[in-house]
């Protein structure tokens, strides 16, 4: 009977972890220039792809595969991308000039620049409170805008460097990268309410969010994904990744981290809003850290390249790029 308990157990456990979800690299779209990236961003409406890349981006349809057109007007240290569609607009940081630079999402045609804090980075559209968030990094704060009139509603001083961010509720949650510490802005109010420190965590970039179970996931410099509750800030869990990760995601069930420093993508299964597992670790290709979602069509894109050997008289400047090897790596399941 014990052995009849014991195989029935391993069975039904065996079924439930053969069933989850495997990725796999499907294809590769191949970008023209030797510049390097920033952040990707899906447009799910017009299935589009936009890719940050130093003073311009490149925006690929994800129905062709192919580059349609390239934004380059205000932008000098393109960062991040954030749409707002019922105004057809879209918003891109451009670190270098403190702007954040507006463009139709149908003409790609850029309409105005908004000036952001110092050194804009990630953007992020809330629907239910209708504002932007601008992530200034070296300014340590969140400049907000109402997309309505493109006018900066405030700038809220936070306690380090943001990151990524994410929303939960009436509640903005972000990354402080140069503090390892989680925080709290209310969209409405507009004030941040709370800071709390990520146990265990060196340099949190990536950020997704189990909006649902209200659970943070902060992906840290020193390879783990720190799981959070949202209302409180406790400490879930700590979970291992791979090394250098930067992008995260969250769809399906599953939490995702794009490591550019060990070349994988780490596939976390959430069990219950307490309980994770690793379930695959995709090897995907050296420096592909950053990443975006498509949660329509379940698939992940992430971007590499390959580089010049290293000059052995200056071991800590970073290879040129090969002409012609950067990619987009598409991802399914």
């Amino acid at each position: 009977m014990k052995f009849l308990v014991f195989t029935l157990t391993f069975l039904s456990s065996f079924s439930a972890h053969a069933a989850d979800a495997l990725y796999k690299i499907s294809h590769r779209i191949p970008l023209s220039g030797p510049e390097g990236w920033d952040l990707l961003a899906v447009d799910p409406q017009s299935d589009r792809l936009f890719v940050t890349r130093s003073n311009r981006v490149d925006v690929i349809d994800l129905k062709k595969d192919a580059v349609i057109g390239t934004i380059t007007k205000g932008l000098d240290g393109a960062h991040g991308v954030a749409f707002v569609p019922n105004l057809k607009k879209g918003y891109i940081t451009s670190g270098r000039t403190g702007k954040v630079v507006v463009f139709n999402l149908d003409t790609l045609q850029v309409q105005s620049e908004i000036t952001a804090g110092d050194k804009p980075d990630v953007v992020l559209f809330d629907a239910n409170s209708g504002k932007l968030f601008v992530f200034n990094s070296s300014g340590k704060s969140v400049t907000v805008i109402n997309p309505e009139n493109d006018a900066v509603v405030k700038t809220i001083p936070v306690s380090g460097e943001p990151e990524f961010g994410a929303v939960i509720g009436n509640n903005l949650y972000f990354n402080t990268e140069d503090n390892n510490s989680l925080g709290m802005i209310d969209t409405h109010e507009l004030v941040l309410k709370k800071t709390w420190p990520l146990p265990g965590c060196d340099g949190p970039t990536g950020m997704a969010a189990d909006i649902k179970a209200e659970r943070i996931f902060s992906a840290c410099g020193n390879g783990v994904m720190v799981v959070s509750e949202a209302k409180t800030g406790k400490n879930i869990k700590n979970i291992p990744i791979g090394k250098g990760p930067d992008g995260s995601g969250f769809d399906d069930g599953y939490i995702f981290s794009s490591n550019g420093g060990s070349g994988d993508l780490s596939v976390i299964k959430v069990r219950d809003p307490n309980s994770f597992d690793v379930t695959q670790t995709l090897s995907t290709q050296k420096g592909a850290r950053t990443m975006a979602i498509n949660s329509v069509k379940h698939t992940i894109y992430t971007i590499a390249a390959k580089y010049a050997a290293a000059d052995p008289k200056a071991p800590h400047t970073r290879p040129a790029i090969l002409p012609g090897s950067v990619e987009i790596l598409v991802l399914n399941r």
